[in-house]
């Protein structure tokens, strides 16, 4: 499964399907899309799962699964299906902060500025 996901995403990539990709192995999902959302400059509303646990969907590690920013989705969709690789929509990119189905809103400046300053206080507090 995780070579048929890593040679569907290179074919994506390819195909010039894709806008951004990255994987889930270190974070999950949630943070996966927080550190597109950082590197994009643009927001993501992230979905939770119809059923099973929320804390795996958005903090999973698994290994060979990806994120891909894309504005074609039935095309990704699609050549997912065609290679017998699971899919789904995890969300929708926009607007200037992060959320959970609209919810628990954070904004790109404010994770910005926590991402960028948590080593520089840790490091102050440690001394």
């Amino acid at each position: 499964a995780e070579k048929r996901a890593g040679t569907l995403v290179r074919e994506l990539i390819e195909l010039g399907a894709v806008k951004t990709c990255h994987d889930i192995a270190d974070g999950g999902l949630l943070v996966t899309v927080a550190e597109m959302c950082m590197a994009g400059n643009i927001g993501a509303d992230v979905s939770l799962p119809e059923q099973g646990s929320e804390a795996a969907w958005l903090f999973g590690e698994d290994q060979g699964r990806y994120v891909i920013a894309t504005s074609d989705p039935d095309k990704v969709l699609n050549a997912a299906a065609s290679s017998n690789v699971a899919a789904v929509i995890v969300g929708q990119i926009g607007g200037d902060a992060i959320s959970i189905e609209g919810d628990a809103k954070v904004s790109l400046s404010d994770l910005r500025d926590l991402n960028e300053g948590w080593m520089p206080s840790f490091m102050a507090d440690a001394t």
